[in-house]
């Protein structure tokens, strides 16, 4: 006796989830966007990524400081399937503690 389901007469995409993070900050998505593949969310995170940069470089003032961006992709089930992360600017600088020292 065969007990699996019957077919599905729709074939239906998987739903990725695309969540920035910010520095310390995370923007959830809790739509979600169905898309017909892994391949297709890592393209729509790099879109996302594109379009996000500007955005930031206008909060910034057109300056470039330092900023950690990510695009974590997650499945229907919250399991990260990737991370894309842009490092837009330069670190700042620190002092290492051993250079004080040897000042004599």
């Amino acid at each position: 006796m065969d007990v699996s389901p019957p077919p599905s007469r729709y074939w239906t995409m998987p739903r990725f989830f695309f969540e920035l993070c910010d520095g310390g900050e995370v923007y959830h998505d809790a739509q979600g966007t169905n898309l017909p593949g892994l391949t297709e969310a890592q393209d729509r995170a790099f879109e996302l990524l594109r379009k996000v940069i500007p955005q930031v470089m206008r909060r910034n003032g057109g300056e470039y400081r330092y900023r950690d961006l990510a695009y974590t992709v997650r499945d229907g089930t919250g399991r990260q399937l990737m991370k894309i992360r842009f490092e837009l600017g330069t670190p700042a600088e620190t002092e290492s503690p051993s250079a004080e020292g040897d000042q004599h």
